[in-house]
């Protein structure tokens, strides 16, 4: 790791927060204080105004992007980053929505543009990342020539995905495992997923303000002006969600499973950024549930389903009703079910992990950055039967062991987003410094001697 600078050295690097949002300042403000310490200029650039008075009211210094009052002319270089946006929103097919993701991104294209000219950052950060506006901020920063780092919601309790292009379905392809399997550590990462997470000691969380009326007046101006006024409402909503400090969730399994052998069926949330980018299309709860029901009973997987429920919402299941054959879990159930299922049936949820560290034969219907070499398989939700099958008759070797080795030593990092520990950051910080230290390295020393210029060597003076 990158010695901290002493004072009157070379200025180290320029790392810019990008469009954070409220529900991760918790991981915002612990970053910008560590990194600060060490030596590194920190900005932050936000993309609306509730956020950035959101941090300004907490002590972060911020630059807001002023969309302009008119889009530019159409862009198609802007097409595919509105597509994201209407996906994200639910509303891929609809043009409206379409075009009105797209005058967005053009008023904000100029601004962007024009903060990268004067700031020019030398890593510029994410954190989950994957709408329209970050992937046009991550594009704007490759022509920069800026690097990019990105962190995500990670695969299993208190940990973070990392990457230099995306997360999720947006990373980078993975490389071949180059190290051994390391067992120890998968027990002890399976040993922390079915504990909850294993929370570390870190700085004491901040004191979140309500909005006051100055700021909901002020950011209803510039919304109605954007025409973000449903948005402002949701970030107000999350700012007044911040203030209140909810007691950690129960880490216990609250409910008793079903006899085994039985298969499971992991739900996600219908606005989950991996449903709509990452499965095309993905299936809706009642059709994943009623296929992998018809092959459990195919394949003498028991007479009950058990069904793990989305984080948020019941994802559509009332038309399904109570039944016999279903049983239904609340989401902290996740890890615990993923660990015993006799084999589980997902579109992508990132606790099916536990499941390839557990050795539970797993098959994702939708992409899944980590179902690779063994540790998942992949199919559409017509072919869930013959996937199946496939999962249930492999077996894990050292290949898919060293790639889950690999995986969970260098593509996540282990700190707790909620709750950042002191060895979580640090883990950040070496990451980026790293990042650092290859893509801005230190200007080599400017030479001087006192006296008259004399001729030179071309390049003597660097």
């Amino acid at each position: 790791m990158p010695e901290r600078p002493s004072a009157g050295s070379d200025p180290v690097g320029h790392i810019l927060l990008a469009a954070p949002e409220i529900r991760h300042f918790a991981l915002t403000d612990a970053l910008v204080r560590l990194l600060a310490r060490r030596g590194l200029r920190v900005s932050v650039l936000a993309a609306d105004a509730v956020t950035a008075r959101f941090l300004d009211a907490h002590g972060i210094a911020v630059h807001a992007l002023q969309p302009l009052r008119r889009g530019t002319a159409a862009d198609p270089t802007l097409d595919e980053f509105a597509r994201r946006d209407a996906r994200l929103a639910g509303r891929g097919l609809d043009r409206g929505a379409l075009r009105r993701a797209h005058a967005r991104l053009a008023r904000l294209a100029p601004p962007l543009v024009r903060h990268f000219e004067t700031t020019l950052p030398d890593v510029v950060l994410f954190f989950d990342g994957r709408d329209g506006l970050a992937r046009l901020v991550h594009a704007t920063a490759q022509v920069y020539g800026c690097a990019t780092a990105h962190l995500g919601a990670g695969l299993l309790p208190g940990t973070l995905q990392c990457d230099f292009v995306g997360v999720d379905g947006d990373r980078a392809p993975p490389a071949p495992a180059s190290t051994a399997a390391d067992r120890s550590l998968l027990d002890a990462a399976l040993a922390s997923a079915l504990a909850g997470g294993v929370p570390g000691i870190g700085p004491a969380p901040r004191v979140v303000f309500p909005p006051t009326l100055g700021d909901r007046v002020a950011t209803f101006l510039r919304a109605w002006r954007d025409g973000e006024t449903r948005a402002r409402r949701a970030r107000l909503a999350a700012w007044q969600a911040a203030t209140r400090l909810f007691p950690r969730e129960a880490r216990t399994m609250p409910a008793q499973l079903p006899p085994p052998p039985y298969l499971a069926v992991l739900l996600q949330d219908a606005d989950d950024a991996r449903l709509r980018l990452d499965a095309d299309p993905a299936p809706d709860a009642a059709s994943l549930i009623e296929t992998a029901q018809r092959s459990a009973r195919a394949l003498g997987l028991g007479p009950r389903l058990v069904v793990v429920l989305p984080p948020h919402g019941d994802a559509g299941l009332r038309a399904i009703g109570p039944r016999a054959d279903l049983v239904m879990l609340p989401p902290i159930a996740a890890t615990s079910v993923a660990a015993t299922a006799a084999a589980i049936v997902t579109v992508n949820h990132p606790r099916a992990f536990v499941g390839a560290l557990a050795g539970t034969p797993t098959l994702c219907v939708g992409r899944a950055f980590w179902a690779r070499d063994g540790l998942a398989a992949m199919g559409p939700l017509r072919a869930v039967e013959e996937g199946l099958r496939t999962a249930l008759s492999a077996r894990a070797d050292k290949s898919s062991r060293a790639t889950a080795t690999q995986i969970v030593r260098d593509e996540l990092l282990w700190c707790d987003a909620a709750q950042p520990d002191g060895n979580g950051l640090a883990g950040i910080a070496r990451w980026l410094e790293n990042l650092l230290a290859r893509t801005a390295p230190p200007p080599p020393p400017a030479l001087y001697e006192p006296g008259p210029p004399w001729p030179r060597h071309e390049g003597e003076h660097g």
